[in-house]
């Protein structure tokens, strides 16, 4: 169907207009936690990850993005890991991996508000946490001046400030401190190798990197791993692919969202357009047929093919006996003269064709056998009779025109 031209002009105008509107309208501030190298909302990680390459010159830093960096087998190339999220809980086989790369000699940075109970207990730390936030937080990097190392920021986004308890500083060395002297970063020897653990990733988001100044904690803290291959865990982070799945991640992108939302708009406008009654054709009905006749056709073919004239002639002469009582309400009894002449007269037909039909008929009737040549006799003479029926009146079946 042909869509107007003014519909699809204001059809284009639309969606024109709903470009334009998606073009000036800023968007919102994404204040989720992600942590992850690929994002760029305040909470994301992509300025770390671009800036790692200056920090660690030696190698370009990796990731993992599908599972855990903790299998020996994978990460022995590799020195150091880099575990920034919201929270971090590893399942088991992923604790005892983790430990055994420390032991042999790697670097754990692990960054997270919740670390898991486990992880906690076997390094002999504790996670305490204050109720609310104050409005301006300072954290000092420990053993230097308070005045020249102290960073500054405003957790507008924080619910709570975590901490590790005072016990843990009995057997950890405690790298950065809040303004309480509460221990944030500690680093824990294990094996060859160290753990360094915060209870404040936000420290390395994109926010926090961008103010002036701050670079210089976060460089300090990275300071601690050694100069050498370094692997980017994502696969802890809270947003990531293979939690989430590729319809949430897909709708997560800003340029995808829009443009399937603005598929579904112009398919309901167009559907709206175009949402009106068709008119179908009216179906054309054939006229009843006799039903009846045509069975006996069927039978008539039936009974030639087994030769059996007798049988279809006197059929045929039952049906036109009947469609006589019918169309002139006459007795068929007895087929002498006056049924002969009371015939004629109704019908209009010629008495002597009349008479020599009925001879013929009162002969098949009487006679247990019928010759095929005495069948042609009457089907001609049946013929004659329909035949003159419908051109002279309405009553009666049309015949085939047979040459007598």
């Amino acid at each position: 169907m042909k869509i107007p031209f003014p519909m699809t002009l204001l059809f284009l105008t639309l969606i024109g207009l709903a470009l334009v509107v998606g073009f000036l309208i800023p968007e919102p501030v994404n204040w989720e936690e992600t942590y992850s190298r690929f994002d760029k909302n305040p909470l994301g990680s992509s300025v770390l990850w671009q800036q790692l390459p200056a920090l660690f010159p030696e190698s370009s830093p990796e990731t993992r993005n599908q599972h855990p960096a903790f299998r020996i087998e994978e990460t022995y190339p590799y020195q150091s890991v880099l575990i920034i999220n919201k929270s971090f809980s590893p399942s088991p086989f992923e604790e005892k991996g983790l430990f055994r790369f420390v032991s042999a000699g790697g670097y754990a940075l692990i960054f997270a508000e919740e670390i898991r109970e486990s992880v906690l207990d076997s390094l002999g730390l504790d996670l305490d946490g204050r109720p609310h936030v104050f409005p301006e937080s300072r954290l000092h990097l420990s053993g230097t001046n308070p005045d020249s190392a102290r960073f500054s920021f405003f957790p507008v986004y924080l619910s709570a400030e975590r901490f590790f308890s005072a016990d843990s500083t009995a057997w950890a060395d405690t790298l950065v401190t809040d303004r309480f002297g509460k221990p944030v970063v500690l680093s824990v020897n294990w094996g060859n190798g160290k753990f360094i653990l915060g209870s404040a990733p936000w420290l390395f988001t994109n926010i926090e990197l961008l103010k002036p100044g701050n670079n210089h904690l976060q460089a300090t803290i990275l300071s601690e791993l050694p100069q050498g291959k370094v692997l980017w865990d994502e696969a802890f982070k809270s947003g990531r692919f293979k939690n989430q799945g590729l319809v949430n991640y897909l709708m997560n992108q800003p340029g995808i969202r829009q443009g399937w939302l603005l598929f579904w708009f112009g398919t309901g406008l167009f559907l709206l357009v175009n949402f009106r009654r068709i008119q179908r054709p009216v179906p054309v009905i054939p006229k009843p047929e006799n039903s009846s006749l045509k069975f006996i056709d069927v039978l008539v073919g039936l009974y030639q093919l087994d030769s059996q004239h007798s049988r279809i002639a006197k059929k045929r002469i039952r049906y036109w006996l009947m469609t006589i009582r019918e169309q002139y309400n006459l007795q068929t009894g007895q087929l002498d003269t006056a049924f002969i002449q009371t015939l004629a007269s109704r019908s209009g037909l010629e008495e002597n064709r009349l008479s020599a039909g009925i001879l013929l008929v009162t002969t098949l009737l009487n006679s247990t056998s019928c010759r095929k040549e005495d069948l042609v006799s009457l089907s001609h003479f049946l013929d004659y009779y329909y035949f003159h029926l419908s051109n002279g009146t309405t009553h009666g079946k049309p015949g085939k025109t047979t040459q007598s």
